[in-house]
């Protein structure tokens, strides 16, 4: 029996713990939790060739997507550590969900719910970027808010005589090379190259996807947390 191909399979994951904001993925944002505002927006792109799935642990994420009719994988205890990678979880699921659902499937779109101010134009552009000119991968990215040519580490004693690189110390900050972050917003692989790689750069035939910094924010503590709600509630 031939097995049903799934051009792109959008993974959601949403571990329960959280080292730095407790309980981050429940969180809310105008009356809706952070895992809510990802997966009603991934639902938009969910199609025939386009499907989606929840790779969690947390009890009411997993009681939702049954509420929902969502897909979802329960994340096991081993790969739910704070020390844990997301690539292992990834696979393993790729691994049963292929064969639970007698399908292949070509690309992964990672989309994060700490990303609440990705729109779904830049999910679009992304993919067609992505499939431009057959990358084999795609990360977004973001100008640094600080350049790196103007940040450094300091000593024991905090000294600051050589602080800085004293070749960038005349510079004004428009006229420093442009530096990029990785966003943390929209991810893309084909599959059988993420499974070798494990990851989404640092890799051949990847590409960037620039977003602007207004819709980059990561929460990654409670001060990005607050702005993102702040942002999104006016």
């Amino acid at each position: 029996m031939n097995k049903k191909e799934i051009k792109y399979l959008i993974i959601i994951p949403c571990r329960k713990n959280s080292s730095r904001v407790k309980n981050k993925n429940v969180r809310k944002i105008n009356g809706k939790k952070l895992f809510e505002i990802t997966i009603i927006q991934a639902k938009k792109f969910v199609n025939r060739k386009i499907h989606l799935i929840v790779n969690t642990d947390h009890p009411d994420i997993i009681k939702y997507c049954k509420n929902n009719n969502i897909d979802f994988f329960k994340r096991p205890k081993k790969d739910s550590k704070n020390n844990s990678k997301v690539s292992d979880t990834i696979i393993n699921m790729l691994n049963i969900y292929e064969k639970n659902n007698n399908c292949l499937v070509k690309n992964i779109i990672l989309l994060q719910v700490t990303s609440p101010l990705r729109k779904n134009i830049h999910i679009n552009d992304a993919i067609k970027l992505y499939e431009s000119k057959n990358y084999k991968s795609l990360c977004s990215l973001c100008e640094t808010n600080i350049s790196p040519f103007w940040t450094s580490y300091l000593d024991k004693n905090h000294n600051l005589e050589n602080f800085l690189n004293s070749k960038y110390l005349n510079y004004m900050s428009q006229d420093l090379p442009k530096r990029y972050q990785v966003n943390g917003a929209i991810f893309i692989s084909e599959k059988n190259s993420y499974l070798r790689y494990k990851r989404f750069f640092n890799r051949p035939e990847s590409v960037a996807y620039i977003m602007p910094v207004e819709n980059s924010i990561d929460i990654d503590n409670e001060f990005d947390y607050k702005i993102a709600k702040k942002l999104l509630e006016n």
